[in-house]
């Protein structure tokens, strides 16, 4: 029986946490369709029953591509898809209502450093546009 059909009644109003739940259980059931429908992505995913599912890209594998292909794959299922990068990875978050599919590999596989100002503020960006265009510094520092 899936989460949506467990008797709850969507024309009754209920209480926030049911309304939360039922969220959830329909943002779990899109990242499981999505994870299903690319299962090459499934098998190197962990999924956190937490708010995301951690997609790490294989060491064998471009991972720029792997990331600009799961970004493909995200929109074409209807998620949001955003991309981010923290200094020590960067990759894209698929999202799912409050879930999301964090794709991602190591920063100095997919990032460009950025130095912004006199003083050095280091900053990263993907060296990508999720078409997989790649982008000049000062693309990525916008």
């Amino acid at each position: 029986m899936s989460a949506l059909e467990t008797g709850v009644t969507p024309d009754v109003e209920q209480p926030e946490s049911v309304t939360e739940a039922l969220e959830y259980a329909r943002a779990y059931e899109q990242v499981a369709a999505f994870l299903a429908a690319n299962p090459d992505l499934a098998k190197h995913a962990n999924v956190h029953i937490a708010r995301y599912t951690l997609v790490a890209v294989p060491t064998d594998r471009d991972a720029v591509a792997f990331i600009v292909d799961a970004a493909r794959r995200g929109r074409e299922h209807g998620a949001p898809v955003e991309e981010w990068a923290d200094g020590k990875h960067g990759g894209v978050k698929i999202h799912f209502g409050p879930l999301y599919v964090n794709v991602y590999a190591g920063a100095d596989r997919v990032c460009s450093k950025v130095v912004v100002g006199m003083v050095e503020d280091v900053q990263y960006a993907l060296a990508v546009d999720l078409d997989g265009t790649p982008r000049k510094t000062a693309e990525v520092s916008a």
